[in-house]
């Protein structure tokens, strides 16, 4: 945990700072759009030319 009052959960290792969060230490939960163990790769989107 960390934060002036220790309520903010450390992520992770590696966990992406902008595609990913958590809620517990240790985790690594994705944004929407996103996927993997540390919230790295992107999910294709039908249409999109660049992912």
């Amino acid at each position: 945990w960390t934060g002036d009052l220790c309520d903010v959960p450390l992520c992770r290792k590696g966990c992406d700072p902008l595609q990913g969060y958590c809620r517990r230490p240790g985790e690594c939960r994705c944004k929407l759009g996103f996927y993997g163990e540390l919230c790295d790769k992107c999910v294709a989107l039908p249409g999109c030319q660049h992912g």
